[in-house]
């Protein structure tokens, strides 16, 4: 991704990265266990565990194809006729 613009989305997960990875280097090792993948991930960018569950499921059964939801396009307006008269 060299020379890509990162959204602030984007960006506010590395500096979630980098104060994880900072508290278990300053802990001396892992916060949780090294077995407790989702755990981990969940609390190293700060997310729900079932977020993080959501995406993995997500992926596994989209043959690993990330999607982001589509633009919200506004519905016309149906046309109603005003029966008072």
């Amino acid at each position: 991704m060299k020379g890509k613009t990162l959204s602030s989305q984007s960006q506010g997960l590395v500096l979630s990265l980098l104060n994880y990875f900072q508290q278990e280097k300053d802990n001396g090792g892992p916060l949780l266990p090294l077995l407790a993948v989702q755990e981990r991930v969940a609390q190293a960018l700060s997310m729900s565990l079932s977020t993080i569950t959501r995406i993995q499921r997500h992926l596994s059964s989209n043959d690993n194809v990330l999607r982001s939801p589509g633009k919200k396009r506004p519905r016309k307006k149906s046309k109603t006729t005003d029966s008072q008269a």
